[in-house]
């Protein structure tokens, strides 16, 4: 089966993620209200902490947030499946070939196009993304204001910051973002 490509998406690939550590810039975690990166609202793809997966193997960042995007959206044996059958660094083109060959149905861009990452989180997908040099984490937020991340590399917290600083940074980091198109839960109801 195809991947499923948007029209806002491009087909080619320019951008490859070096294969390695999945390494993270951003230091030792921080916790409490003097930490920059906490904030009180609740991501939109909030994951709970049992289904959170963290890095394994060799730097297996992007392959992580594939199975965060799988269990998000209720595909549990092929989160199961993919965690037991893929390690190791990863980069544009071949996510894309195994996504096709495991017969996901996907979207991607790789030219940090802020309206693909828009329709992951209004249609409540979630996205994998680069961000930090050689890692990849999920972006389980974007608002106006402010953008939410899920570092497989510290899964206990999600790291906040501006928007502008995310899209900068991400697009920075080469632009490349990818989810599936399956069903995510509902959303939480309000009182």
């Amino acid at each position: 089966m195809q991947g499923i490509h948007l029209p806002i998406c491009r087909v080619v690939l320019l951008f490859a993620l070096a294969g390695g550590g999945c390494e993270s810039e951003a230091g030792p975690p921080c916790d409490g209200p003097e930490c920059p990166y906490q904030q009180a609202a609740t991501p939109a793809i909030d994951l709970p902490l049992a289904m959170r997966e963290a890095n394994w193997d060799t730097g297996s960042c992007v392959h992580a947030c594939l199975v965060h995007v799988l269990r998000w959206q209720g595909q549990y044996s092929l989160a199961n499946w993919w965690r037991q059958h893929h390690s190791g660094g990863e980069y544009a083109e071949r996510l894309n070939a195994r996504m096709e060959a495991a017969g996901l149905r996907y979207a991607y861009t790789d030219r940090g196009d802020e309206k693909f990452l828009e329709w992951a989180m209004r249609t409540r997908r979630g996205a994998g993304v680069t961000f930090w040099p050689q890692h990849a984490v999920n972006l389980v937020h974007l608002d106006e204001t402010q953008a939410a991340l899920l570092d497989n590399n510290r899964i206990e917290t999600i790291v906040w910051l501006s928007r502008e600083e995310f899209i900068r940074r991400w697009r920075g980091y080469g632009g490349w973002a990818w989810t599936l198109v399956y069903e995510p839960p509902p959303p939480r109801p309000y009182y």
